[in-house]
């Protein structure tokens, strides 16, 4: 099985885990679209910094999330989508993006930014971010295992 697809199969299960758990906790089952595509783009978020399908893929919904700025005239998230496409030309694989402690604070700037950019939509935002999140350390798991993920 191609590595990206493997990602693929940890951010879903990581989405599901994360529905059963609210559900749980809230009582009744629940499905959030946005969170399951946010997942899936945050399990393959970390390898952005090398030459694969998973990075093509994430690429694309990177245009597609540019083009929805360019429409919504969100200049402050189009200006760091931008800023942070270019940081994989940078960064070695297995650096920055695969570190635990600068996704997370990634996550909270690009999440900061939207809410600036549209504070009706701040619940919507921080849900979705989370649910990236959740992907991303699926990724982290996956590659690093569970205790190099967080006690590095």
């Amino acid at each position: 099985m191609s590595m990206y697809r493997g990602h693929l199969l940890g951010g879903l299960a990581a989405y599901f885990i994360a529905i059963i758990i609210i559900s749980v906790i809230q009582g009744t089952f629940i499905h959030y679209g946005p969170g399951l595509l946010a997942a899936l783009a945050g399990s393959l978020f970390p390898d952005i910094d090398i030459r694969s399908k998973g990075q093509r893929l994430f690429l694309k919904l990177l245009l597609i999330a540019v083009l929805l700025c360019l429409y919504l005239k969100a200049a402050v998230p189009l200006t760091i989508l931008l800023f942070f496409s270019v940081l994989p030309i940078i960064f070695p694989h297995r650096g920055l993006f695969h570190d635990t402690i600068f996704v997370l604070i990634l996550s909270f700037l690009f999440t900061g930014a939207l809410i600036y950019s549209m504070p009706s939509k701040t619940e919507t935002i921080v849900i979705t971010m989370l649910f990236f999140f959740i992907g991303v350390l699926s990724h982290l798991i996956l590659d690093k295992g569970m205790k190099k993920t967080f006690y590095q």
